[in-house]
């Protein structure tokens, strides 16, 4: 499916460059739009769409032309839409898609190619360490980064002892990794399940028997519900204090009632960010969508701006793959959380990490409350060991 938006507002260029401007943009668009990770498709299209309308329809002044595909949350399907569009569609620059498994079979096709490629919100550890790609780009968070923030805010609280869970894919071995991080006290258990598993009654056995202080968990949105669904029917909730990171969102909240609030959760973005910027993000979101946003919709909506201001700089020449990349880098603009928005030398964002609360809202909606810094302009454990190509 492909969409051609334009507009009748031309915006400024900011920074001469010489050369002609393109005639459009071609962004291709991989997310997941099936099954049951589908709530984070919805989301990132909303937020791309929610900040290509306040940019008047354009990106640097150029009209886009967008070209769609469903991962279906598989890695190789996510690799096929990639050399589709690299291939046959000759997109400009890939965004998306959400899991992690699908951003690393696209990254092998976007760095072979040199085609620029902004992730739906996932920085991949083994993309911000020695195998920095100078194509890739992670306007959202670096996946270590928001468990750490979780572990920052467990040490804080001395809990003595915890339960690690997660599926034994790329990402669950990054959050785990984060929590420990910064965790000071006893890890009790490290323990990875099946990525598509959905019947957690023997975990969950296993961590009643080993009463821990408290149980940290990571699963993608689907299999998250889940849990925490078959964890309070398990009667739970009220025995072991249960901490998570962005996983946990408005892409599965409201479906969780009562078995969510009080989660502590480690993110880059929440909705209740109390800035001019993040609120009017989260309010003109509601307005059109009828629903808060999630952390990929506020990825989304940074992907966006990141966009425009690094098309803008170079006077809208995208052909030069080169210089379209450099002023990726470089882009100027403020992120939706109201802050100036900078990469590290890795591509992956430098920017506050925070730990929400889930409350109710007054209408009886549960939303990620009290957003607290608890890592400020934080870099990543990994930007020392990358060494940036800049061909």
């Amino acid at each position: 499916m492909r969409l051609l938006l334009a507009t009748m507002i031309a915006l400024p260029f900011a920074v001469p460059v010489a050369g002609h401007a393109a005639d459009k943009i071609k962004v291709g668009m991989i997310s997941t739009f099936s099954g049951t990770e589908a709530a984070y498709g919805e989301m990132e299209t909303t937020g791309f769409n929610l900040g290509l309308k306040a940019l008047g329809g354009k990106l640097g002044g150029l009209p886009v032309e967008i070209v769609t595909g469903d991962d279906e949350n598989k890695t190789d399907t996510a690799i096929q839409q990639a050399t589709k569009m690299v291939e046959r569609d000759k997109v400009d620059v890939i965004v998306g898609p959400p899991a992690t498994t699908s951003v690393l079979g696209v990254e092998k096709v976007t760095r072979e190619a040199k085609v620029p490629f902004i992730s739906g919100g996932p920085g991949p550890s083994v993309l911000a360490g020695k195998n920095c790609d100078p194509y890739f780009f992670s306007p959202g968070w670096q996946n270590d980064a928001v468990s750490e923030a979780t572990g920052e805010y467990l040490a804080a609280k001395k809990v003595p002892n915890l339960y690690l869970m997660a599926p034994q894919i790329q990402a669950g071995r990054d959050m785990v990794a984060g929590v420990k991080r910064h965790y000071k006290g006893t890890v009790v258990a490290e323990k990875y399940t099946q990525m598509t598993q959905l019947d957690f009654a023997a975990e969950i056995s296993e961590i009643e028997a080993a009463n821990p202080a408290g149980l940290f968990i990571f699963f993608p949105a689907g299999q998250e519900g889940t849990f925490i669904q078959q964890w309070a029917q398990a009667g739970m909730t009220k025995k072991v204090p249960l901490y998570t990171m962005n996983a946990l969102d408005q892409s599965t909240m409201p479906g969780l009632g009562d078995a969510v609030i009080g989660i502590p959760i480690g993110t880059a973005w929440a909705e209740s960010i109390d800035t001019p910027t993040n609120q009017k993000f989260v309010t003109d979101y509601i307005a059109a969508y009828g629903k808060i946003p999630a952390n990929h919709a506020a990825a989304a909506y940074n992907t966006t701006l990141l966009l425009d201001a690094a098309i803008r700089s170079i006077n809208g020449k995208i052909e030069d793959k080169a210089l379209f990349r450099r002023a990726l880098e470089t882009a100027q603009f403020t992120s939706v959380t109201g802050k100036p928005f900078k990469f590290g030398v890795n591509h992956m964002p430098v920017e506050d990490y925070y730990i929400t609360i889930v409350k109710r809202t007054a209408d009886g909606k549960p939303t990620m409350a009290d957003a607290t810094v608890i890592l400020p302009d934080f870099v990543d454990f990994y930007a020392k060991d990358c060494k940036m190509a800049t061909n």
